[in-house]
């Protein structure tokens, strides 16, 4: 909902009236507008006002004594003629006028003439005894109080004509349990339903444009509201901080006819609706929701109150988050902010009491922004949310953005980052280790403030970022990359706990194949320089480190965890059998690619096999170590041989011929077993 002044109770009134006023000078043949020449003329039993100059008649009241109207009225049904005859001419009944039947306690039933047009301002009102009502399709309006405090009417219809249902037209009502609306309502106002409280469930059609604040207030059994895609205002002309339209603590589901994207748009809140519902959206219940890509933004209280709501992705394209969107979504777990959301207005995820991950993907500076997660003495939203990420493009980290979040025990700030403003991470008191990326360039006041288990900051950058005083307590150890204290201690950083590393990275320094030979390592502290050489044993040579480099001996500075293996040769390549006979074995150089210079491999045959050599395994590649490389055979059953055999004829003769087996065919061809042609 837009922020909105609060206005006096008599100033809305009296703006109200102008409006009236307005309509009624816009509008032939409203309300006032009308005008009578004959004034109470007793008619079969009933009271009218007539109009010469167009023939028609409006129903009067019975009497008005003492200020009270129709006091010694026992009518207990009214049937309301299309026309009456008065002097000779005809006058038509198009009006049932203010007052008319006030205070007729006794009355139970009515029935309206045709012509009706419209039922003047508390022309019913406190027809206790009134039952039932069919409002003819002719009527085009009713005024204010027309039908309160009716409290034996249970249904109502609106006709399709009437385009608003007036303030306190069914106030009071307190035995209606069903209201269909006529298509061509726009605006239902203030109290028109106040106290209807047998009404559980309610269909506002597309159309209706307005609700009025109280509208339905005090129905205490409504628990199902269906809003149309054509609502543009919902407890407007409220007095007060309480703009509600319903009573908002009873209805539980809000059915919605339009689509997420219309609902986003909304400029009133739901919770003029209800405080706590489950959201429907063309039938289907809004949980785990994914908002389509083109929204660009979400109005403020969108989803206030919104009990269903578990899970939200918001598309790339949101721009702007207004107030309160997801004020009170008690099951809201995790969140992700776009990266060109540009505006996030406050309270976004007060009484998110279930909210406990989120993603922040937001690359630059927003142009509106309010601390979404932290608000001083209030419930804060920070103190719970265990998981905190940013995306890789994030540049710019705001003020005060994870204020008390003493939950987080670890945060990672990824390389993109250029800016961490002040009071980032104030008061998280869970944090034990932050390591600031190379690229961040300003690091503004309290930063890490009050971030009491820190034990130390890992600095990358190598040229001192800008500080801007007080940005963690000066114990805290900052870790610098080597090389840089001069420089470090040339800013303000001077005020500050700096230093190197005191402990060692892990570090593993070894030979490849230790039978060839050893490594010696001196040295070794962070920021040290660690001596590295190597002792061959006989036989062998040392050829180059693991990393590439040749040098020997060597000097490494440690700065990261760090694994370097000495590599020696000569290699020793075998070729074997597959029974682990040698075949060969040859002595090669590093990347030197092993080539087997024997006959090829055979494989005996057996009674249902013959073998052909297929290859080595593994597969043969540039020499880096001692390696085995294995034949394989491909297998060849004989039957599929003698199968394979084929020469368009009968059958074939199959004989051993020095002890080989030969497939003789009936052409004279002569096969061996392997199906080779032999003549």
């Amino acid at each position: 909902m837009k922020n909105r002044l609060i206005t006096p109770a008599y100033m809305v009134e009296k703006t109200k009236l102008l409006v009236l006023l307005l309509v009624f000078i816009l509008s032939a043949g409203t309300v006032y507008s009308w005008n009578y020449d004959y004034g109470r003329i007793s008619i079969d039993g009933l009271f009218y006002n007539l109009n010469k100059s167009d023939l028609t008649a409006e129903v009067s009241y019975q009497s008005y004594s003492n200020y009270v109207y129709n006091a010694d009225c026992t009518i207990t049904s009214v049937s309301i003629p299309n026309s009456v005859v008065y002097e000779g001419k005809t006058y038509r009944v198009t009006r049932i006028g203010d007052n008319a039947f006030k205070n007729c306690y006794s009355l139970e039933s009515v029935s309206f003439g045709e012509n009706i047009v419209h039922i003047g301002e508390q022309a019913f009102i406190n027809c206790s005894s009134l039952k039932s009502i069919i409002l003819p399709e002719s009527l085009e309006s009713f005024g204010r109080c027309a039908f309160q405090g009716c409290t034996s009417l249970r249904t109502v219809i609106i006709p399709d004509r009437v385009k608003t249902i007036s303030a306190h037209a069914f106030n009071s009502c307190s035995s209606i349990n069903s209201i269909t609306i006529g298509k061509n309502v726009q605006s239902i106002e203030y109290k028109a339903f106040y106290g209807c409280k047998g009404l559980s469930s309610l269909v506002i059609p597309e159309g209706v444009l307005n609700i009025e604040y109280d509208a339905f207030k005090a129905c205490s059994n409504l628990t199902s509201v269906t809003i149309p895609k054509s609502i543009i205002s919902i407890g407007e002309y409220g007095s007060s901080d309480n703009y509600s339209a319903f009573n908002t603590n009873v209805v539980k589901t809000i059915y919605y006819t339009g689509n997420i994207a219309d609902w986003c748009r909304k400029t009133w809140g739901p919770q003029y609706v209800s405080t706590n519902y489950k959201l429907y959206i063309n039938g289907i219940l809004q949980q785990n929701i994914t908002l389509p890509d083109g929204i660009t933004s979400i109005a403020s209280s969108a989803f206030r109150g919104c009990k269903s709501l578990t899970h939200i992705t918001l598309p790339n394209s949101i721009v702007s988050v207004r107030n309160g969107a997801f004020y009170d979504c008690a099951d809201l777990a995790s969140i992700t902010i776009p990266a060109n959301v540009d505006t996030l207005g406050n309270y976004v995820f007060k009484g998110c009491v279930s909210l406990t991950t989120v993603r922040w993907n937001v690359k630059k500076r927003m142009a509106e922004m309010s601390t979404p997660f932290y608000k001083k003495d209030d419930f804060n939203i920070s103190k719970q949310i265990v998981s905190f990420t940013f995306g890789d493009e994030v540049e710019y980290i705001p003020p005060y953005l994870c204020q008390e979040m003493n939950k987080l025990t670890s945060i990672e700030i990824p390389n993109s980052v250029t800016f961490i403003q002040g009071g980032a991470f104030l008061n998280c008191s869970g944090l034990t280790s932050v390591t600031i990326p190379s690229g961040v360039a300003y690091i503004f006041r309290w930063a890490f403030k009050g971030c009491s288990r820190l034990k130390e900051i890992n600095m990358l950058p190598e040229t001192p970022p800008y500080e801007d005083d007080d940005i963690v307590d000066t114990r805290v150890p900052i870790y610098i990359p080597c090389g840089t204290l001069d420089a470090y201690l040339a800013t303000k950083w001077s005020n500050y706990n700096i230093q190197y590393q005191p402990y060692p990275f892990k570090f593993n320094i070894s030979s490849q194949e230790p039978y060839k030979g050893s490594v010696i390592s001196q040295g070794g502290n962070t920021c040290e320089n660690l001596s590295l050489s190597t002792v061959p044993n006989e036989g062998y040579y040392f050829v180059q480190w693991s990393d590439g480099i040749t040098d020997n001996p060597r000097t490494i500075v440690v700065t990261k965890d760090t694994t370097i293996s000495a590599i020696f040769g000569p290699f020793h390549v075998t070729f074997v059998d597959d029974n682990d006979t040698i075949l060969s074995s040859q002595v090669y150089e590093y990347g030197a690619i092993p080539i087997y210079n024997g006959a090829t491999p055979t494989k005996t045959e057996d009674e249902t096999y013959t073998y052909t050599f297929k290859g080595w395994t593994p597969e043969i590649v540039p020499v880096m170590e001692d390696v085995t490389y294995t034949a394989m055979y491909t297998a060849t059953k004989k039957t599929d041989a003698i199968d394979n055999v084929t020469d368009n004829t009968t059958i074939p003769i199959r004989y051993m011929d020095n002890g080989n087996i030969y497939i003789l065919l009936p052409s004279g061809k002569k096969y061996s077993i392997l199906g080779e042609l032999v003549n």
